[in-house]
């Protein structure tokens, strides 16, 4: 894949500025984070990371209670109103309220994570009563004052959102990056963490023929966690492609590309934004080319296109690839393993 590609880069730095909506999105571990930090410091936004991320915003557990951790939403489709409220307040630059009742849940939701896999498991799909709490004590920020021209842009991050992408697109116009990275290196990312799946092959609305992805490949009722984690990876990957081929106005930046040249791809990628080229982001980019572990952004960026052949066996190997194989040739070929 190409650093970044769309047929649509024309947008100039005046643009940007009127739409003042920037969103990174991609599946998780797949690189939005880097590009996020990049990016904000170059456009000099007001960056909102994973408003709905469950796991650190209390109002994301609420809005995203009927939905599942990865809601499933073509363009045109009703949402619940709390998840219109959740973006809605994402694009206008708000991350975090700072009230008494806002770090009560964020205290309570750092003792939940047993609780928050158990409800956003589509096979058991159980709230707790301390995620009832936490999402009773979740409330929004109050309402910002109105934009006036010279606002900074809102850059929003997501990582739960790829099965949603074009319903966020088609409310709030945000000029969109989409992040994607070899499967291969995402499935071994995940494993490096820990990380397994997350129910979403149970998800009822992917099984009721989501229009945006009539190609899901079916996923075997004894696959194993490794497996499932595969063709999750498969399924976000995939919506992602498809989504940008039907919007040629957004930008696909490949991780892979960007480790090779992070100055030319980020570069590039700005161009196509109509964003300036920062000092302050040349400076984060050079800074962050060093070892890092864990959900750090330190990477030494070389080393990062070939992570999957040292951090999974070959057994691992055959077992992801015989998953992701299944999905369209673009995605996964053997031939394409980096």
């Amino acid at each position: 894949m190409d650093t970044f590609r769309s047929s649509d880069c024309s947008t100039t730095p005046d643009e940007i500025t009127a739409t003042g909506r920037i969103l990174v999105i991609g599946p998780p571990r797949s690189g939005t984070t880097w590009v996020e930090q990049v990016l904000g410091r170059a456009a000099s936004a007001r960056v909102v990371h994973e408003p709905d991320n469950e796991t650190c915003n209390p109002f994301a557990l609420r809005a995203k209670a009927s939905l599942g951790r990865f809601p499933v939403l073509a363009a045109r489709d009703a949402a619940p109103p709390p998840y219109l409220d959740l973006w809605s307040r994402a694009f206008e630059g708000i991350g975090r309220a700072a009230s008494a009742r806002w770090l009560t849940a964020k205290a309570l939701l750092r003792t939940a994570d047993a609780d928050l896999d158990a409800a956003f498991d589509q096979r058991q799909h159980r709230f707790s009563t301390r995620l009832r709490v936490i999402g009773a004590l979740a409330s929004l920020p109050p309402a910002p004052l109105a934009e006036r021209p010279g606002d900074p842009p809102v850059l929003v991050k997501s990582v739960h959102a790829s099965l949603a992408a074009e319903w966020i697109v088609t409310r709030w116009r945000p000029k969109v990056v989409v992040v994607l990275r070899h499967p291969l290196n995402v499935v071994a990312s995940h494993v490096a963490l820990g990380w397994g799946p997350s129910g979403l092959d149970s998800h009822p609305l992917l099984h009721q023929g989501l229009v945006a992805v009539p190609w899901v490949p079916p996923l075997d009722a004894e696959a194993t966690p490794l497996q499932r984690l595969a063709w999750q990876v498969g399924v976000f990957i995939s919506a992602l492609e498809s989504a940008v081929q039907r919007n040629p106005g957004w930008l696909a930046v490949s991780h892979e590309a960007l480790c090779a040249d992070p100055p030319g791809g980020f570069k590039g990628l700005c161009a196509g934004l109509g964003v300036p080229w920062t000092g302050e982001a040349a400076g984060f980019l050079a800074a962050s080319d060093r070892p890092g572990k864990g959900l750090e952004t330190r990477r030494v960026a070389a080393e990062q296109p070939s992570n999957w052949s040292r951090q999974l066996s070959a057994a691992q190997v055959d077992e992801a690839v015989g998953v992701l194989s299944a999905f369209p040739a673009r995605l996964f070929a053997p031939a394409s393993v980096p």
